[in-house]
């Protein structure tokens, strides 16, 4: 190979490397240029229970009731004593108070209930990436970060905005790429348009 191929193949591939870099850049700054407001990270007294969270349930001094519990598809908890008790759409508070009361009612001398968390329900990724299905919710994991636990982009995937399906109420939004998720959400990565 002659001195001027060389110079030549070194020359083309520091412009493909430039171009690269550009392109990138570019694209950072779409995605900061377009952000909308993130929401917030999730506060624990607003949480709403619901269908495949786990709780973990202590009964102060009652180590039979004591347990980790999941949350049913219709969102009911069996508990020894009392039984079913539905859960779904209460807050942590909310479903210690009815737990208390039931079981203060003919079972327990004033029972001391504290819940707590044990795991999230999951999220689900769908669209545009190399692996969408069910993963578990990840404490501050943003919807890229997902799409990275979903083995990444298709080559047909919008990297700038997904929609995300949020709350029990199945509102769809579209939100920019770096938003978090939060147990529940339903993510898609859209198609690009071009």
């Amino acid at each position: 190979m002659t001195m001027q191929m060389r110079i030549l193949r070194l020359s083309l591939i520091g412009v493909l490397m430039l171009m690269m870099c550009v392109n990138f850049s570019v694209r950072a700054q779409d995605v900061t240029e377009t952000q909308l407001q993130p929401e917030k990270r999730i506060n624990i007294d607003a949480y709403q229970l619901d269908s495949e969270d786990k709780i973990k349930i202590t009964v102060f001094e009652e180590g039979q009731i004591s347990d980790t519990y999941s949350i049913d598809g219709n969102g009911y908890v069996s508990i020894p004593l009392i039984g079913e008790v539905e859960l779904s759409r209460l807050t942590l508070r909310e479903a210690e108070m009815i737990i208390t009361k039931k079981l203060a009612d003919g079972y327990l001398v004033d029972p001391n209930v504290t819940i707590e968390i044990a795991a999230y329900r999951p999220f689900y990724i769908m669209g545009e990436v190399r692996a969408p299905g069910r993963y578990e919710y990840v404490h501050h994991i943003s919807a890229l970060k997902a799409v990275a636990l979903a083995g990444g982009f298709t080559y047909r995937a919008n990297r700038r905005r997904i929609e995300i399906v949020r709350g029990l109420d199945g509102a769809s939004k579209k939100m920019p790429i770096d938003t978090p998720i939060h147990p529940g959400d339903i993510v898609t990565v859209q198609e690009r348009f071009f």
